[in-house]
């Protein structure tokens, strides 16, 4: 795993736009001999024949653009957590300060959700029915917003703090 490591830290950048043209060609080559397989050229005005009614064709062609960016959204997440578990294993007394951290963002989570009540009048109400938004699911949703903007709200704090205890030094 170190080795594997050592080459993503010295060829990371190299392999990874590689892999980006390779997919980006891949997805333009895909495009292009969709479209001649379909008997049209690329000047064709697709927007135009969706809208028409009664048309039945479809553009398969145009999938593999859906598809590669969540698949490489997953993969980065994938390799981010091995290499994080892999460090932190590694190098627990170093990776005390991150610990510590995501301990403080869970229990800020777990009060905000705990402290949360679903709402179930007004217009945010209304919503959560219309969109059949589950009592689990609206706490954790206002937990989420909570959680998030007190992190915004300690950042910007602690940067405002620094920079007043750099005009000091």
């Amino acid at each position: 795993m170190l080795s594997l490591y050592r080459f993503f830290a010295s060829k990371g950048q190299m392999f990874g736009f590689l892999l980006g043209l390779a997919l980006v060609a891949l997805t333009i080559i895909s495009v292009i001999t969709g479209i001649d397989g379909a008997g049209y050229e690329i000047g064709t005005d697709f927007n135009k024949m969706m809208k028409t009614e009664g048309n039945t064709e479809t553009f398969d062609f145009f999938n593999l653009v859906a598809y590669i960016p969540p698949i490489l959204v997953g993969l980065i997440i994938a390799i981010m957590l091995i290499f994080g578990i892999v460090q932190l294993v590694k190098n627990p007394k170093g990776s005390l300060k991150v610990i510590i951290g995501l301990a403080i963002v869970a229990v800020l989570a777990f009060i905000f959700y705990s402290s949360a009540v679903s709402e179930s009048t007004g217009k945010v109400g209304l919503l959560l029915d219309k969109f059949e938004v589950g009592n689990t699911a609206s706490k954790g949703i206002t937990a989420g917003i909570k959680t998030v903007l007190s992190l915004l709200g300690g950042a910007v704090f602690l940067m405002i703090a620094s920079e007043i205890r750099n005009l000091f030094k």
